[in-house]
């Protein structure tokens, strides 16, 4: 039986307390492949002098990992997106020819073979 999005937040989030360090050895204790600390969180430049760039600051810490949508208000917080329930987001559309399956991901996460992206008409 599949768990509901708040179900399988929270068990993410029990697991995730009992981890030791940063959110990215959080992160990467889930991930399938290691994310490693390249650059930090920098969002944004001063396009008339990029010699002289700064770290923009926004209203709020938006998240950079999960796409929230308006479900997580104003500050684009996982919390509340938790909160309402569900996550409304655009996902690419790819179908697998060998199992019949449509996904998000480039890869088919049954037979790990290429899938071919879909394009959508939205008068159609």
């Amino acid at each position: 039986m599949r768990l509901g999005f708040k179900e399988e937040f929270g068990r993410i989030k029990d697991e995730a307390e009992k981890i030791e360090g940063n959110g990215l050895e959080i992160i990467n204790h889930f991930s399938n492949f290691k994310i490693k600390d390249k650059a930090g969180d920098f969002i944004g430049t001063r396009m008339g002098r990029p010699e002289k760039a700064k770290l923009r600051k926004l209203t709020g810490s938006p998240n950079v990992l999960f796409p929230i949508g308006e479900q997580g208000g104003r500050f684009r917080s996982l919390n509340e997106a938790v909160k309402v329930g569900y996550i409304r987001a655009d996902f690419p559309i790819y179908f697998c020819e060998n199992c019949n399956k449509e996904t998000i991901y480039k890869i088919c996460e049954n037979c790990n073979k290429e899938t071919k992206r879909m394009n959508f008409c939205m008068d159609c």
